[in-house]
């Protein structure tokens, strides 16, 4: 569009005592901001927000990542993980960098699940996400679950909707049975 784009993530930690916490449920604070520069011009705040969320464990910070999820679109990916007595989970959450969208969530997906380690008939399921190149504003997602005890792959996509500011389930590809 002429212009250029910058992204800053702020990662601010709790401290006690000179120490960095770092127990199991210490995780840091993550703020943001975007800035513009059109031709021969300086940077321009666009939007910041100090407290974007709380995210993280033992006092580190979830994976980040700047994710295109349409033409010239770009979203904050937040990749975030959780485990207690044998049950291993994974999410994905897409963060909007449009100026009027305020860096709302606009798709959540669980990555991965499992509770083999608390289960002797446990299983587990692996999602990827893939986002398909349209002739759309956004791109259409696409995600492919597997999993281990049923020899099975779905394949869903989700598209995103201007009503409602996110993306939603559009339809169920294949479901097969190997």
């Amino acid at each position: 569009n002429g212009s250029d784009n910058a992204v800053v993530i702020f990662t601010t930690h709790k401290y006690e005592n000179g120490e960095k916490e770092s127990c199991h449920a210490c995780a840091p604070t993550i703020g943001i901001a975007t800035f513009e520069r059109s031709v021969n011009t300086s940077w321009e705040l666009k939007q910041f927000q100090k407290t974007l969320m709380v995210c993280g464990a033992y006092g580190e910070r979830d994976k980040l990542f700047l994710i295109r999820v349409g033409k010239d679109i770009y979203s904050l990916s937040i990749s975030s993980e959780f485990g207690n007595q044998g049950i291993f989970q994974s999410y994905v959450t897409y963060y909007s960098l449009q100026e009027d969208d305020k860096f709302k969530n606009i798709f959540s997906y669980q990555t991965y699940s499992t509770n083999e380690g608390a289960s002797e008939n446990g299983y587990s399921s692996t999602t990827s996400i893939r986002f398909l190149q349209t002739q759309e504003m956004y791109y259409t997602i696409e995600l492919v679950t597997k999993w281990s005890n049923k020899k099975q792959i779905n394949k869903l996509l989700y598209n995103y909707s201007f009503n409602t500011g996110k993306y939603e389930f559009t339809r169920k590809v294949q479901d097969n049975v190997k």
